[in-house]
């Protein structure tokens, strides 16, 4: 293969992942430092005829994430000799959604459709497979002869913590539907804190979907999800003193990231973790976070011991912020992508 082979991102609608892990982070400092370019292609727009299609891979490095409809597909497979090497990157294990009950039905079957339909395909025109979590990497080595991990990195700086001195004192949770029974499984102590603590305010970000439990919680305010690049300026902007991870233990939640430390020191936070992996391996209990159990009694303990010792707590989110600097230290992917750049 020649040097400074362009990389093409098929975007089949999982954005977060491929802004996350290359096209917002590695993928600038590429075209800076060594003058590789990448595109994205938004495939579910696209209606071109093949030929032009070619036109855009025909020696490119081809970069997918999660899902790629059929129609690409056939294009990749008839044509797999004319392109570049072919990256799968995927941050959850799929396979587990045919069993996962707990998630949205509708996302359920979109997944299990991505599994059975999509992935076997993509995973033999694959020449290596990149995953975000350890579970993953021995998932999927038992189907691919070339897996490797690249854990989260940061997006942009983290910020200062003057908000632990000016700001009106915040709690929040920003996870998405598939993580509602986690958020379900908490909410009794939620309740009780709220009720405790006539100074504490809560976000959730699951608008009408918030749990039933929390709805009439007076100072919960219920934001609406938003699409990712409002998301990444709402985050840029929004400040927090404690973070909400819950994780529950199932078979899908088991391929999951470390990346919510990283998104609760993005917002200046400390962070509350289930206390399993992949945080119980991260987190030093009352150091840089909390850690807690599955009983919502210990949910309630940890949150009302950040908020009765507010020096502590801005000790911890500087530890974590320290912490989360060298968990995802941009460079690091930027060095993983180079590697497979062939190139410099």
């Amino acid at each position: 293969m020649n040097n400074n082979q362009p990389w093409v991102v098929l975007s089949d609608g999982a954005e977060p992942t491929e802004d996350i892990y290359f096209y917002s982070t590695a993928a600038p400092w590429l075209e800076t430092a060594c003058s590789i370019s990448s595109t994205k292609l938004h495939t579910k727009r696209w209606h071109l005829p093949k030929r032009m299609a070619l036109s855009k891979l025909r020696g490119a490095n081809l970069l997918i994430c999660r899902s790629l409809a059929p129609a690409w597909l056939d294009l990749l497979e008839s044509f797999r000799d004319q392109l570049g090497a072919i990256y799968y990157l995927i941050d959850d294990d799929l396979s587990a959604a045919i069993t996962a009950k707990e998630l949205p039905e509708s996302y359920r079957q979109r997944l299990v459709k991505i599994s059975v339909e999509q992935q076997p395909r993509i995973l033999a025109l694959a020449d290596e497979v990149i995953v975000t979590s350890q579970y993953l990497v021995d998932h999927f080595k038992h189907q691919h002869g070339k897996v490797s991990l690249l854990t989260p990195p940061l997006l942009a700086a983290l910020p200062s913590l003057e908000h632990f001195d000016s700001q009106p004192l915040c709690m929040g949770y920003y996870g998405t539907r598939a993580h509602l029974r986690d958020l379900n499984k908490i909410a009794p102590a939620l309740e009780r804190v709220h009720r405790h603590y006539s100074k504490l305010h809560i976000e959730v970000m699951l608008g009408k979907h918030t749990p039933e439990k929390l709805q009439h919680l007076e100072r919960l305010t219920p934001i609406s999800p938003l699409p990712w690049s409002k998301f990444k300026t709402y985050q840029s902007r929004r400040r927090v003193h404690i973070g909400l991870a819950p994780l529950w233990d199932s078979a899908f939640n088991r391929g999951k990231s470390h990346i919510k430390c990283l998104d609760i020191s993005m917002m200046g936070g400390v962070g509350v973790y289930s206390q399993r992996s992949p945080y119980k391996e991260i987190i030093e209990h009352g150091v840089d976070g909390m850690l807690a159990g599955d009983d919502p009694d210990e949910w309630y303990q940890c949150i009302s011991y950040l908020i009765d010792h507010p020096e502590k707590a801005r000790d911890m989110a500087a530890a974590a912020a320290k912490k989360t600097q060298l968990l995802g230290d941009p460079s690091s992917a930027c060095q993983f992508w180079l590697e497979r750049s062939k190139t410099c």
